[in-house]
């Protein structure tokens, strides 16, 4: 689990926990014994911390799952704690270390990862890393003293920026903002391990983030009202209320990010007594249903992609082909939308219409919403004119003759998306994928209009297409498995959530007409067990009306009477 190698007088500790070195608890205890074997001995002067392939991608949060006892939140609690508290012992004990500790991160030092490279004395980083607290995107609060170190590290601004927002970035900032001592684009461990000789013996003191104060900090002024236990510089009001700000509007609902922001207020106080202010927010969190709500996802996300059709193929036995360009039949606002998530994600695209007049329009609503992101400095102007010159644009489908992709995103009208479909399949590589953005047509009808049918499916991008997260896939009948796969690929390009389903006859009811054929009564009987389990939130609340209908056992055909009465109450 972790490989003790001694290379002369420095100790590489290299953690092997395939396939993203998460630190599970025996990687945590190996880790542990480590440390303390290269601690006393008496050879070694220096240790450096490395993964084999990957530094350290966070706690194996499967951890947080188990426990046992039957009460959900006292087992999340129960299970989360002993693993939050090996993850800080550990951290304490790198940066307590009378050695020399350098972490070589190479890949991704995330989460808990990230804890364990700020308790480390020095920080060499290959150019490519990435860091980041992505905690909050789950429920929970970095709690081994992440919020307490890097606010000591970077300054109050810059944690209250990178913690509540979960945002990843590269090294490059990481060692302008001062979180990496060095970056380098060859074998980060051998970097480290020559560092790591060189600084043999020098003194530690000014090395333990633990052991500073909040960068930034310095001649607080005492504004506590008898309640308040923080010493807060006047300037920092503005740095905090904006930090609420931002989170209150990017993450929308949810209370992590409001928890991070006061546990890395507690920064400002002793180490110690910032622990407890730590420990404490994050418990409040642990305990809420949004953690088990957000971790649920987190999981059903990754459970998605993971497809299998009835003859046997899946995603471990098939492999798609990577698109290196795509054209987008359509410039309205599905066409532009689409054609605008491909090109985020550097896929060069064609955009294609019938009408001179629409393209124009298309292309100005691109333009338009690139010049939103530059003002709004999600992207600089060089990136966006990078990105705009991967765009194309076509009158007609002559043009057509090199693309891996077309997706067609017309209106939902059988006879016009059969007839396109018959003249792309006559003008398209026959290698060329076709694809139909819908959500309602017959997918099979569709690919019956070409001689590629395996190549054909349906794709469902939900608006704005660049900025929603879900991408439905609908097989046909003789849709291929490498096809499948291919929009697998294709949706984790983009940065969409991929699923697979499969074409169904339309208007065969929606969510009410199934709860009918459950029954109302269990559909109820259910919504108000997760009422009961999850009282401060109104969202499983039973609406008046469900409870009409279940009380009336009035039949599916009467149900319009019964709400269109209900509604004059």
């Amino acid at each position: 689990m972790v490989d003790y190698i001694a290379r002369d007088d420095v100790a590489l500790l290299q953690i092997n926990n395939p396939p993203v070195n998460a630190l599970s608890h025996r990687a945590r205890v190996a880790l542990k014994d480590g440390l303390k074997k290269a601690g006393q001995d008496p050879h070694i002067k220096s240790i450096v911390i490395s993964g084999k392939e990957n530094f350290i991608a966070g706690v194996d949060i499967k951890e947080f799952a188990s426990g046992s006892t039957a009460d959900p939140t006292k087992r999340r609690l129960g299970a989360m704690k002993p693993t939050i508290l090996e993850v800080s012992l550990l951290c304490n004990l790198i940066e307590s270390s009378g050695k020399p500790v350098v972490a070589a991160i190479k890949g991704l030092a995330i989460g808990g990862g990230h804890e364990i490279a700020i308790s480390c004395h020095y920080r060499i980083a290959h150019e490519k890393s990435k860091f980041a607290f992505p905690e909050v995107n789950i429920g929970i609060v970095p709690s081994a003293g992440g919020t307490q170190r890097f606010p000591r590290l970077v300054g109050l601004k810059t944690a209250l920026d990178l913690i509540p927002s979960g945002r990843h970035i590269g090294a490059a900032q990481a060692f302008k903002l001062g979180i990496v001592d060095k970056v380098v684009r060859g074998d980060v461990v051998e970097e480290a391990v020559k560092f790591a000789q060189s600084i043999a013996g020098e003194p530690l003191l000014d090395r333990r983030t633990s052991e500073r104060s909040v960068m930034g900090t310095e001649n607080v002024v005492d504004l506590r009202d008898g309640t308040n236990p923080f010493l807060i510089r006047v300037e920092l009001i503005e740095i905090i209320s904006a930090a609420l700000k931002l989170a209150m509007k990017e993450k929308k609902g949810m209370i992590a990010p409001i928890h991070c922001i006061k546990a890395v207020m507690g920064s400002l106080l002793p180490f110690e007594q910032g622990m407890q202010v730590e420990a404490a927010e994050a418990d409040i969190v642990f305990t809420s249903g949004q953690t088990e709500a957000l971790q649920y996802a987190f999981f059903a996300q990754r459970a998605a992609s993971k497809w299998l059709l009835p003859c046997g193929a899946s995603f471990k036995t098939v492999k798609g082909r990577p698109i290196r360009n795509a054209a987008v039949i359509g410039a309205g606002t599905m066409g532009t939308g689409i054609a605008m998530a491909m090109l985020n994600a550097g896929i060069p695209v064609t955009l294609v219409e019938q009408d001179r007049k629409f393209m124009d329009k298309g292309v100005s609503l691109l333009k338009l919403l690139y010049a939103g992101s530059v003002s709004l400095r999600k992207i600089t102007q060089d990136e966006c004119d990078a990105i705009l010159s991967k765009l194309t644009t076509a009158v007609g489908y002559k043009s057509l003759t090199n693309v891996d992709l077309v997706i067609v995103a017309v209106c939902e009208n059988m006879a016009l998306k059969k007839q396109i479909f018959a003249e792309l399949d006559r003008i398209c590589p026959s290698e060329t994928f076709l694809w139909s953005n819908t959500s309602a047509v017959d997918i099979d009808e569709i690919a019956s209009a070409t001689r590629r049918p395996d190549k054909v499916l349906g794709t469902h991008f939900f608006v704005p297409a660049y900025h929603m997260k879900l991408l439905g896939n609908v097989r046909g009948k003789l849709t291929s498995a490498e096809t499948i796969a291919s929009a697998q690929m294709f949706g984790t390009r983009i940065g969409q959530l991929w699923l697979l389903g499969y074409g169904w006859p339309r208007h065969t009811g929606g969510p009410m007409y199934y709860a009918n054929m459950v029954g109302l009564d269990k559909i109820y009987n259910r919504i108000c067990h997760y009422n009961e389990l999850h009282k401060h939130s109104a969202h499983w609340q039973p609406s008046l009306l469900l409870k009409k209908l279940v009380a009336s056992k009035t039949p599916m055909k009467d149900w319009v009477e019964v709400a269109q009465a209900s509604s004059k109450l």
